[in-house]
């Protein structure tokens, strides 16, 4: 676990479903053909920045994991809540018969977990996600300040700094539309988007918007049942096709262990 020097920071957490809402304006992700509809899949993106409670920071975090085979998360607030709350959730999980009963599994541990701390300036934003073999998937956001009562995420959501959460908004808005240029080829798969999405995020780092967000971006997300990762290192072009990034694991250091490889979250939607 962390050292109890790491405080709360309140970093920058990004949560979208593709195809989100400004995507599914597009004509292009409407088009009345067989297998022309993209399956949903839930992105998770964090910076990776601590910081101490003596003020300085450091940008080793990792905020995003997987918790099933076919689920991630991701957290920002207090690090070792965080983390420990990542851990129950890839552990004291059970199977799910509904996405009901799946909000009401998360919100128990996540109380657990906050309740054997007993620190009240502890603060977690957390966000969970999962895909389904059918193309069916669903994302929520369980922040600790509304006692983790479940917001579901259709579209985008971004905690964080009032001044981070701006400029990410922007940026993403203006990347997206440039994306979305009939001259251009138009992905339908969401690995593509994710990158934009974690490209955004690392320009708000770059460019220093706001000292507690800093480091790469660490994104996940999860497909048609699969999981995957990537970390955005250095944006040269927030309109390129091709920014840097490379995969990433997604398995927390305590959580890969401790269930099967092959456990997955189904959910009757």
């Amino acid at each position: 676990m962390l050292a109890s020097a790491i405080v709360a920071s309140m970093a920058l957490l990004l949560g979208a479903l593709f195809p989100w809402a400004r995507l599914r304006e597009h004509k292009f992700f409407n088009l009345p053909l067989p297998g022309s509809r993209p399956a949903q899949a839930p992105i998770i993106a964090a910076d990776s920045r601590w910081t101490y409670a003596d003020g300085h920071t450091e940008d080793g975090a990792v905020k995003v994991f997987r918790i099933a085979e076919n689920a991630i998360a991701g957290y920002a607030g207090t690090a070792g809540l965080g983390e420990r709350a990542i851990a129950s959730l890839s552990r004291d999980l059970d199977s799910p018969e509904t996405i009901k009963d799946f909000c009401a599994q998360v919100a128990s541990r996540l109380h657990a977990v906050q309740g054997a701390r007993h620190d009240p300036d502890d603060e977690l934003h957390l966000m969970v996600g999962f895909s389904q073999a059918d193309g069916a998937a669903w994302l929520g956001y369980f922040p600790s300040l509304a006692n983790f009562e479940v917001e579901e995420i259709t579209d985008l959501k971004l905690v964080g700094p009032p001044q981070a959460r701006t400029f990410v908004d922007q940026s993403l808005r203006a990347a997206v539309l440039e994306q979305l240029n009939p001259q251009r080829g138009i992905s339908l798969l969401p690995d593509s988007w994710a990158a934009l999405v974690a490209a955004s995020l690392r320009r708000t780092c770059e460019l220093q918007i706001h000292p507690a967000v800093g480091g790469k971006i660490q994104c996940c997300l999860s497909r048609l049942g699969e999981t995957r990762g990537v970390a955005v290192h250095v944006v040269a072009d927030l309109s390129s096709d091709n920014p840097s990034v490379n995969q990433i694991s997604l398995d927390s250091m305590e959580a890969k262990f401790v269930r099967p490889t092959n456990w997955r979250i189904s959910t009757k939607t």
